[in-house]
């Protein structure tokens, strides 16, 4: 594998990871009713990509320092920044979302939206990355669809941990 592919497969897994951990954020937070309007909802998507961001970047500076047994140059972390920055993705994707719905002035719907298109992107990404790969349709299609599965997952867990802890 190159360097060019392994770049590639960060970029694809943090995005993957971004979108997954924002849809299970973004969850937990209207299971629990911590955002009830849409900036509330639009600064835990910041803060908690923020989080994301700081928390890879940090632990991949670590990682290199620890495996290599070097000094961290600033071409590594600046690398490892970048490639945290990918999480950023599904952000603006929730974000935009909210932009568009809000004036609609109904936070549920404009919720389920922000949920819908997470799951979505889960389901793009798994397409395309089988489809790029050299997946034919139904294969790239069955990617996709577990990619989905995934995401519904843990919407699902959200609503089971509601159940049982509210």
């Amino acid at each position: 594998m190159t360097d060019t592919d392994e770049t590639a497969v960060k970029h694809v897994e943090l995005t993957v990871y971004g979108t997954m951990a924002l849809l299970g954020v973004v969850a937990a937070a209207l299971a629990k009713n911590v955002v009830e309007t849409a900036g509330q909802l639009v600064f835990t998507i910041i803060t908690a990509t923020l989080a994301l961001v700081i928390s890879h970047a940090w632990a991949g500076v670590v990682a290199h320092r620890l495996v290599h047994q070097t000094r961290v140059t600033r071409v590594v972390a600046v690398r490892e920044l970048w490639f945290a920055a990918t999480v950023v993705t599904p952000a603006v994707a929730a974000i935009a979302v909210i932009v568009v719905t809000a004036p609609a002035e109904d936070f549920a719907f404009t919720a389920t939206m922000v949920q819908l298109t997470l799951m979505a992107m889960l389901f793009a990404i798994g397409f395309f990355a089988a489809h790029r790969a050299g997946a034919r349709l139904v294969k790239a299609l069955a990617w996709a669809s577990l990619d989905l599965a995934v995401g519904i997952f843990i919407v699902l867990l959200k609503d089971l941990l509601t159940y049982f802890f509210h």
